[in-house]
């Protein structure tokens, strides 16, 4: 989590001098996830599947990263919510030309109370965007 919010403090004043693009974002919704470990069965469901994500991208050239954080609620009245799972991706793009990006992320998700369940992975990819002007 300071990881999170130093790299969101240097994304904030380098945007303030305008060489920059910064994009902050929120959303909130219903997600029905359900998550099924085999061979032992395992299944865990977060119940009343509500979220909300802060999302964070900033990029310069061709260069941009992107942070965000999600997290999972159970409605405890009609007014509020108590969290049950959180789930943070940091990540980093750099645009070879229109068509091919070279990308890396890592999540990791933990449960707030530990009743629920951990995960985690590490990406690198290659994108190819079509059709771009």
């Amino acid at each position: 989590m300071k990881t999170l919010l130093l790299l969101l403090a240097i994304l904030l004043s380098f945007s303030v001098h305008g060489q920059i693009n910064f994009n902050p974002s929120l959303e909130v919704g219903y997600e029905d996830r359900h998550i099924l470990v085999r061979p032992d069965c395992i299944y865990y469901n977060l119940e009343n599947n509500m979220f909300s994500i802060f999302e964070v991208a900033a990029g310069y050239k061709k260069f941009s990263l992107t942070t965000s954080f999600k997290t999972y609620m159970h409605p405890v009245k009609i007014h509020s919510y108590s969290p049950q799972q959180v789930e943070y991706i940091i990540g980093g793009q750099y645009k070879v030309n229109k068509i091919i990006s070279l990308r890396a992320f890592h999540m990791c998700s933990h449960g707030v109370d530990g009743n629920l369940f951990n995960e985690s992975y590490n990406k690198i990819s290659i994108k190819l965007n079509f059709n771009q002007k």
